[in-house]
C-alpha cells in the first residue's frame, strides 16, 4: 500500500501533463486548420494561397502575365507558391509559438512517450509484484493447512 500511496502523486502529475499537452496540441490544430500562406510577384501579377493540405489553394494570374514565355510563367508561378508556402510555415510557427510558449511541440511529444513507457513500466510492475504477493498469500496458506 504504502508504494501505491506515494506514486499516486507522480501518476497524478503525469495525467495532469498529459491532458494538457492534449489540450495544446487541440488548441494548435484548431488555430492551424484556418491558416493560409500568401505571395504574389514582384509586379503583383501572380498571386498564390496554400493552406496545410493543398499547395495551390488559389493561383490567381493576371491576364499581362500570360505575355511571359511558358517556362518564364512556370517559374514565377513556381517561385510564388514557395513563398506562400514559406508565409505559411512562418505563420503556423508563430501560432505553435503562441501556443506551447516557445517549446518544441515534438520534444514534448517525445516527452509524452516517455511517460507512456514509464506508465507501461509501473503496470508491469504493479502487476509483477501483484503475482508476487497472491504467490506468497497462496505459499502462505498451503503452509497454515499442512
Amino acid at each position: 500500500m504504502m508504494a501505491s500511496q506515494s506514486a499516486r502523486p507522480e501518476l497524478d502529475e503525469v495525467l495532469r501533463h498529459a491532458r494538457a499537452q492534449a489540450d495544446q496540441a487541440r488548441k494548435l490544430k484548431e488555430a492551424v486548420t484556418g491558416l493560409r500562406g500568401t505571395a504574389e510577384s514582384p509586379d503583383g501579377r501572380v498571386k498564390v494561397e496554400c493552406t496545410a493540405d493543398d499547395p495551390l489553394a488559389t493561383l490567381l494570374i493576371d491576364p499581362r502575365a500570360m505575355r511571359l514565355g511558358s517556362q518564364e510563367l512556370a517559374e514565377v508561378i513556381a517561385t510564388v507558391a514557395l513563398h506562400a508556402r514559406q508565409d505559411l510555415e512562418r505563420r503556423t510557427n508563430e501560432v505553435t509559438t503562441e501556443i506551447y510558449g516557445g517549446a518544441d511541440p515534438l520534444e514534448l511529444f517525445k516527452a509524452r512517450e516517455a511517460m507512456t513507457e514509464a506508465l507501461t513500466e509501473i503496470r508491469e510492475n504493479m502487476a509483477k509484484a501483484s503475482e508476487d504477493a497472491i504467490g506468497l498469500v497462496r505459499h502462505f496458506t498451503e503452509k497454515m493447512q499442512r
